[in-house]
């Protein structure tokens, strides 16, 4: 009996246990339903959860053929996602008419109570011959009067691919001569499918983009990226795509020892013999050169599919989570964001994330929300800054591909968030009139006679001067609020301190000081206020000893806090609800 690999064996788990500990609830398509069907796997595999209210929303997975035991993994990457949706899944034939299964899978679909019909296709390129031929297909078909299908973006244009790709390369580099440790192989992807020129010409262009994506967090000597054609018998065209494959596979591993070489498909596997890979190992044989494992089978597909599926079905508010992500530092500053929340995180799906966006951290939040029931995720940035980690937020949750300033301080991208959900995130306190207002409030608790008093606002700063413009014309922004609001105090002036920036500080420390003294020389008393998201800065220690200097603190713990975040995640949350597909 052959040895089941250890992802089915992952899965069999999972869909083996009791229907009462598997289903905890059932949504039938068309009628609503607040219960959940939550299917909880390990660490290492997708946490899906079934939409509150399906209504007439169907998902069709279509893949190519690939031979029985090709087809039987496809099947059980597909289980679990069928066990929380309403789903079918069809194979598209090399020969013939393209939709044949197809259609009788939409049929079954239909007497479910499906009326829109979402084509999930797992294919890893987009231009994928037998896509091709399927799109055309549906283009052409008498649409039923009963069912809306519109296909959507193919598996391979989703960062869970490249996520896919990049576990299969650092498995195989494992296996990888590298006498000193430090030199990355080379890497060949291999894709299949291209029935003409043109095919072969468009998926050589989806895979160089996949490459793209795949190198954001994967370091390779170098990269290259080869299309093999399907066999027919009136060309030799398979085979002339093989020999490229060797001649590229054969120049880098001469130039670089030894490459690795990725399959990037989903070719013919009638069984573990008659395998497409098995014929690339025989051509790559003499070479130095390590096969990685294909993509199928991998928990991340799965994941992918019922990503998609969320895309398409509204939310309830009942499954969409919060994220709040703060910086994050002592436990006291912890509990001054935690404390004014509490009544706002007692009716809804809330986790905190204290971090400057660490993956590790996001991701534990994230899974926390998906075993509570969250299909949809709003990751509120409670930074000054609207653009305060915001490219790595989202690179981290796959809505875009820089990963941050992380890259620039030499220590890599991060791995990303592999999550069903559908996200969106905001965030940046800003200027905010809730802020000034919080502030205004900060200084009047301090004051005692307004008229010979000056509020100094004292922000945070930046490295870049441009950017350092930007937090002075919000403290600017802010004063003038503070002025527009009834401040009435002698004076309100700003000023940044640029701790983090050694080649800047100084000069920022010696213009505060500078300012408290010319205030003081007018007889005058100063408020010093952190135009911060809670506590203080370097405050205390520069300017705890001085005369005639009070201290305030930031924006948390305030009730006015309270609501700006009340008013983001509102936000967050029709953001998403918005987002629907259909």
């Amino acid at each position: 009996m052959t040895a089941l690999p250890l992802f089915g064996l992952r899965m069999a788990i999972a869909v083996s246990l009791p229907t009462s500990m598997l289903l905890l609830g059932t949504a039938v398509a068309g009628q609503h339903s607040h219960s959940r069907t939550v299917v909880l796997q390990n660490t290492d595999a997708p946490t899906i959860v079934s939409p509150a209210d399906p209504g007439d929303t169907g998902f069709l997975v279509v893949a190519p053929d690939r031979g029985f035991l090709g087809n039987e993994e496809i099947r059980d990457v597909f289980a679990p996602f069928e066990a929380a949706f309403v789903a079918d899944l069809a194979f598209i034939p090399w020969e013939g008419d393209p939709g044949r299964y197809v259609e009788t899978a939409l049929g079954r679909l239909q007497t479910r109570g499906v009326a829109r019909v979402a084509v999930l296709p797992l294919f890893l390129t987009s231009s994928h011959s037998l896509l091709e031929r399927l799109r055309e297909y549906l283009a052409s078909r008498t649409r039923t009067p009963d069912t809306d299908v519109k296909v959507t973006a193919a598996f391979g244009d989703s960062f869970l691919a490249a996520e896919i790709l990049g576990d299969r390369f650092r498995a195989a580099v494992r296996n990888v001569a590298d006498p000193d440790g430090t030199s990355p192989p080379p890497v060949l992807l291999v894709g299949y499918g291209a029935l003409d020129a043109q095919a072969d010409e468009s998926m050589q262009r989806d895979l160089e983009q996949l490459l793209r994506t795949f190198a954001l967090s994967v370091s390779t000597a170098e990269s290259a990226a080869v299309t093999l054609r399907y066999p027919t018998p009136e060309s030799d065209s398979w085979q002339t795509s093989l020999e490229h494959a060797r001649n590229v596979a054969e120049r880098l591993a001469n130039a670089h020892g030894q490459v690795v070489v990725l399959p990037v498909h989903l070719g013919q596997r009638m069984d573990s013999m008659m395998d497409l890979n098995q014929s690339l190992r025989r051509n790559f044989v003499d070479l130095a050169v390590e096969l990685a494992e294909g993509p199928v089978p991998h928990a991340d597909i799965t994941t992918w599919m019922a990503h998609e599926a969320n895309r398409w079905i509204p939310l309830d508010e009942s499954e969409i989570g919060f994220v709040i992500m703060p910086h994050g530092s002592s436990i006291d500053w912890n509990e001054s964001i935690r404390q004014p929340l509490r009544e706002l995180t007692q009716n809804r799906l809330v986790e905190f994330a204290f971090s400057m966006a660490d993956a590790e951290v996001l991701n534990r939040a994230v899974k926390r929300l998906e075993t509570r029931g969250a299909r949809g995720i709003v990751v509120l940035r409670v930074f000054s800054q609207e653009s305060s980690f915001r490219s790595r937020v989202e690179f981290l949750l796959g809505l875009g591909d820089e990963p941050g300033g992380m890259m620039m301080m030499g220590m890599g991208a991060p791995p990303r968030v592999r999550s069903a959900a559908v996200f969106t995130t905001l965030g940046g306190i800003e200027n905010d009139a809730l802020f000034a207002e919080a502030l205004l409030d900060r200084a009047r608790d301090l004051s005692e006679s307004p008229a010979s008093e000056t509020v100094l606002l004292l922000g945070h700063g930046a490295g870049r001067d441009e950017d350092n413009r930007v937090w002075l014309r919000n403290l600017e922004s802010i004063a003038s609020q503070m002025q527009d609001m009834g401040a009435e105090f002698a004076a309100i002036r700003w000023a940044n301190w640029r701790e983090d920036w050694p080649a800047h500080r100084e000069a920022a420390e010696a213009e505060i000081h500078a300012l408290i003294a010319s205030e003081h020389a007018l007889g005058r008393t100063v408020l010093v206020i952190p135009a911060r998201t809670t506590l203080q800065g370097p405050e205390p220690d520069q300017l705890g000893q001085l005369d005639s200097v009070r201290i305030g603190t930031g924006f948390a713990p305030h009730p006015l806090f309270a609501r700006w975040v009340r008013d983001q995640l509102d936000q967050g949350a029709e953001v998403l609800q918005r987002a629907v597909e259909w």
